[in-house]
């Protein structure tokens, strides 16, 4: 991990030095006006806040923070934020992260996990090509097991209650594809 960001440290000095030494690849007006705008709708979005407690429920369950599943374990579960029910979880190694929650789609992309009625997606800032760090993965697929074993039989109905639901003015649990056509350039984690 740490070589990675040296890497994009070295990167990223590197395209600052060419831009700033290169003619004509300067930052022109159309750039500039788009950062400032993407600066602006970050400062604008509400930033999702950890719940205080260690009682939380997610699709109906009532789970404490520090709840073990395969492979994980479950800090906090939000309320539904931009269409997913946020989940903040950790590794067995103690790496902190997020995993959104949101209902199935099988026409749109498949998450790192899925249950019959749920894709759950690692929220790393990526753009769908950043790869997933395998730890987070086996983590959100123990997600995953839990949330079936738990709601065998009645995923259907809790997931269906959550898409109605409306908190706050969002539009309850959504599919991946419906969340970016609702959010389009939205950034969903914690950390951004």
């Amino acid at each position: 991990m740490a070589r990675r960001k040296v890497l994009v440290a070295v990167g990223v000095a590197t395209g600052a030095l060419v831009v700033g030494v290169v003619p004509g690849l300067g930052v022109g007006p159309g750039s500039a006006r788009a950062l400032a705008q993407y600066g602006q709708r970050r400062r604008a979005r509400e930033r999702l806040v950890v719940p205080a407690g260690d009682r939380f429920e997610l699709l109906g369950e009532s789970l404490r923070g520090g709840t073990r599943v395969a492979f994980g374990t479950i800090e906090a579960v939000l309320p539904i934020s931009a269409g997913a029910v946020p989940v903040v979880m950790r590794t067995p190694g103690g790496e902190r992260f997020q995993v959104d929650v949101l209902r199935r789609d099988a026409k749109g992309p498949a998450g790192v996990a899925d249950t019959n009625e749920l894709s759950l997606f690692i929220a790393n800032r990526g753009d769908g090509a950043t790869p997933t760090e395998e730890a987070q993965a086996h983590a959100a697929r123990g997600l995953a097991a839990w949330i079936g074993e738990r709601l065998a039989g009645r995923e259907g109905d809790a997931v269906a209650a959550l898409a109605d639901a409306s908190e706050a003015g969002d539009a309850g649990l959504l599919t991946f594809r419906e969340r970016q056509k609702a959010h389009p350039g939205g950034v969903f984690s914690l950390w951004s």
